[in-house]
């Protein structure tokens, strides 16, 4: 492989500033839509009463299965996916490509930095993932409950593929970095860890321990949760006037409760590891980190045989 160095006398670190441009706050403003978006609608669906399958905390998909909420939580998805997409690439490209230009450039530190393969592996996953947040924002619990499911289960199965291959390359030589790019380096690993454990409880440990979700009756839903006459009727389950479309989670209240604050946890978890990149992004000492990426972010890399 080609072998990246600097002209001599080339300083291999420069004092470090921090450079604020709107592009640069993108991770930033992806992590605030993504939080803002839980928020609201949690908050919104324990302030309003309304109903959440019989548990203490909701699960986020019933807190956005109807309007008006319904429109926030597909918007929010929508909008935290492209931003989360955006913050990856422009992190990507700012620490392994830095100003060189051309797909040259891309396939030279492809080719060169074991580092810089496995981060592009892990971007793919972030890309893959995106439809599906999108998918599980759109089409609601009770409406299209298994399409939801589907998306929600690929979107953190993606998530979770994609942080595992970051975090291999951030340590990889991670102790030639300097000392800014080490605690940035740990931070992510903490957190990292944090998803890694929240996503085995919510996902297969959940459910595994976790009883079959029924439906609320009709009976319930009048008599018992006293949603009213006219709203139980207008969510009559098709081919059975007996049940509605909501969930009821009564059956297993405790198993599910678990679930949702750990799904909430694995949530926040995954916004804080991407929001994590303005830290690269925000401070101007990438050239600081080129021993430890194995590539050059300055135009003034020279690439020898």
């Amino acid at each position: 492989h080609a072998k990246v160095t600097t002209p001599p006398g080339t300083a291999t670190k420069r004092e470090m500033a921090i450079v604020v441009t709107p592009v640069r706050l993108v991770p930033v403003v992806s992590f605030l839509v993504g939080l803002l978006t839980y928020v609201i609608c949690v908050a919104y669906a324990l302030g309003s009463g309304q109903y959440i399958g019989g548990m203490s905390f909701p699960y986020f998909s019933d807190t956005g299965r109807e309007p008006p909420m319904y429109w926030l939580f597909a918007l929010g998805l929508t909008a935290t996916a492209f931003l989360m997409v955006a913050s990856n690439v422009l992190w990507f490209v700012t620490v392994y490509i830095g100003d060189r230009a051309g797909s040259a450039a891309v396939s030279e530190v492809l080719g060169c930095s074991q580092r810089g393969r496995i981060a592009n592996a892990a971007l793919k996953f972030v890309i893959l993932s995106a439809p599906f947040m999108v998918i599980l924002g759109w089409f609601s619990t009770i409406e299209y409950p298994t399409v939801h499911d589907l998306g929600a289960y690929v979107f953190f199965v993606a998530q979770l593929l994609a942080l595992i291959l970051y975090t291999v390359s951030n340590n990889i030589e991670a102790s030639r970095a300097s000392p800014r790019l080490m605690r940035t380096v740990i931070i992510r690993n903490v957190i990292a860890g944090v998803y890694f454990v929240c996503f085995l409880v919510y996902l297969p440990i959940g459910l595994a321990v976790n009883c079959e979700w029924t439906r609320l009756s009709m009976d319930a839903c009048v008599n018992t949760e006293r949603l009213g006459e006219a709203y139980c009727a207008g969510l009559e389950l098709q081919g059975d006037p007996a049940s509605t479309k909501l969930w009821d989670y009564t059956a297993c209240a405790g198993t599910n409760t678990m679930r949702a604050v750990f799904q909430f946890l694995t949530i926040i978890s995954l916004l804080a590891y991407y929001g994590t990149f303005a830290l690269d992004l925000l401070f101007d000492d990438h050239e600081d980190a080129a021993g430890a990426l194995g590539v050059k972010s300055s135009s003034s890399a020279i690439v020898q045989p």
